[in-house]
């Protein structure tokens, strides 16, 4: 499989998923939360998708074109809890090194982008990553303080 055919499936899946073209990645647009989602090649033929979630009550109405510029980071691998999806299994899926035959690795990214998107689209409010980040599936490499004050905050309807 050619980069060009893994980046084709990718954009394919992510937005047959309910994602729209959004600067270099893809968004999904929820009630009060954004998740956005980007290719990052780390070497010459490994992939990786990075994470990103904006926060409507820090950011207002203005999306970020960037998951750089998102309150909540992460990547693929670290999201395991979240999606069932093991570090080692998008590694061998999203690299063109590891021996994998084209039809294997096509089935293998849309499995593992599909199980991605389902989550983001069961956590399109503050109130279900409120949830998620107190049961410890969302594992963010980079999370901004006020971001984790809102994350840590009291659950709507509970308080």
């Amino acid at each position: 499989m050619t980069p060009t055919e893994l980046q084709r499936i990718i954009r394919e899946t992510v937005q047959a998923e309910g994602f729209s073209r959004h600067g270099k990645g893809w968004i999904l647009l929820g009630t009060d939360a954004a998740w956005l989602l980007a290719l990052d090649t780390r070497h010459s033929h490994r992939y990786s998708i990075e994470v990103g979630i904006d926060l409507y009550p820090l950011s207002g109405t203005v999306r970020p074109k960037s998951i750089n510029f998102c309150h909540i980071l992460t990547g693929l691998e670290q999201m395991k809890s979240a999606t069932g999806v093991g570090t080692y299994e998008v590694r061998q899926a999203f690299s063109l090194d590891f021996d994998m035959d084209d039809e294997s690795r096509h089935m293998e990214v849309r499995r593992i982008l599909t199980a991605l998107t389902d989550y983001a689209h069961g956590h399109p409010d503050v109130n279900s990553l409120r949830q998620s980040h107190a049961a410890g599936e969302l594992r963010p490499s980079i999370m901004l303080r006020e971001a984790r004050t809102i994350l840590e905050g009291p659950l709507r309807g509970n308080e």
